[in-house]
C-alpha cells in the first residue's frame, strides 16, 4: 500500500508538460540571410520562451524548385545556417539542422518563378515545463 501511495505522489510531483512551438520565416528568391524583418519576428517568437525550459530547436530549410536540385539543397543548408547562427547569439540551446531543399511544384502551377510558401525556414521548439 505504501508504495502504491508513493507512485502516486511521485508521479504528481514530476510531472511534466511538453510543449511544441514553431514559426517560419519566408525568404525572398535565393537568398538566405536573415533582414531585420525576420530577426524581430524572431526575437519576437522567443521572448515568451523560458530558455532554462527549451530542450531543443530544430531548424528546417526549404527552397522552391526553380534551380538544380543541388543549389537548393545548398540554398537550404545556408538558410539552416544562418538562422543557427542567429540563434547562437540569443540562447545556449541545442539546435538540430534539417535541410529539406527543393519541394515540388505545385501540380498545374504554370509560372517558373517559383513559390514563396517553399522558400522558408521553419524553427520549431521543444519545451519541457515542470510543475
Amino acid at each position: 500500500m505504501r508504495f502504491i501511495l508513493l507512485l502516486f505522489i511521485s508521479t504528481f510531483s514530476f510531472s511534466q508538460k511538453i510543449i511544441t512551438d514553431s514559426i517560419q520565416l519566408y525568404y525572398p528568391t535565393a537568398e538566405y540571410i536573415l533582414n531585420d524583418i525576420q530577426k524581430e519576428k524572431l526575437l519576437l517568437f522567443l521572448t515568451n520562451k523560458d530558455s532554462s525550459q527549451i530542450q531543443q530547436v530544430t531548424i528546417k530549410g526549404y527552397t522552391d524548385f526553380v534551380g538544380s536540385t543541388a543549389y537548393n539543397t545548398k540554398l537550404a543548408r545556408k538558410r539552416t545556417s544562418n538562422v543557427t547562427e542567429y540563434l547562437k547569439l540569443k540562447h545556449n540551446t541545442p539546435i538540430k539542422q534539417v535541410i529539406f531543399g527543393e519541394l515540388e511544384k505545385p501540380h498545374n502551377y504554370t509560372t517558373n518563378e517559383g513559390v514563396q510558401e517553399h522558400r522558408k525556414t521553419t524553427i520549431s521548439i521543444l519545451s519541457v515545463l515542470k510543475n
